[in-house]
């Protein structure tokens, strides 16, 4: 029996870079539980907590990103993914 290795690719047509963007795109439903699967990881993984924000101190941002995973050989789309990121050069 062979096997044939299925890779997924981003589909780059795909890159809303706001919350707005992405409650007004038609892919509104995937893209908050890809959204909600990141939240709960990075809940799960305890990578980060909630604190009083030292007095003279800023509040970093953050961003979103999001993509779309594909197979490589059909297109088919696999995944939808978001990640939010620190804006770590403010």
């Amino acid at each position: 029996m062979s096997y044939t290795l299925q890779v997924a690719k981003e589909i780059d047509s795909f890159k809303p870079t706001t919350y707005q963007e992405v409650i007004s795109c038609s892919e509104v439903e995937k893209c908050t539980m890809a959204i909600n699967e990141e939240m709960e990881s990075l809940l799960k993984n305890q990578t980060w907590y909630l604190v009083e924000l030292p007095k003279g101190r800023r509040v970093l941002g953050c961003k979103w990103i999001f993509k779309i995973k594909s197979r490589s050989s059909t297109e088919e789309v696999v995944h939808y993914k978001a990640h939010v990121i620190a804006k770590g050069y403010n």
